[in-house]
């Protein structure tokens, strides 16, 4: 591999196994869910400090076409505060 980041561990297995897996590279972004699922988040994640991140996480569920829906005049938004 020319460029990019080699991810390794030793787990005791019998013989080398490639798998892909998600390495971290700050700033970060990730999503879950896909098109027509019912559960889908984004997620983004920024360094603060050497011991501290800014994580973001917008998430929402679909609801199937059968399911009525109201409108809402306002959007609901939570903030959490870690503190050590």
């Amino acid at each position: 591999m020319e460029k990019g980041i080699n991810y390794s561990k030793f787990l005791g297995a019998d013989k080398d196994r490639q798998s892909r897996h998600s390495t971290v590279i700050f700033p970060f972004y990730t999503q879950t869910g896909g098109p027509g699922q019912v559960r889908q988040e984004f997620q983004i994640r920024v360094p603060i400090d050497d011991t501290s991140t800014y994580h973001i996480a917008y998430g929402f569920y679909m609801a199937p076409e059968a399911v009525p829906v109201e409108q809402q005049d306002s959007v609901p938004l939570l903030r959490y505060t870690y503190i050590r």
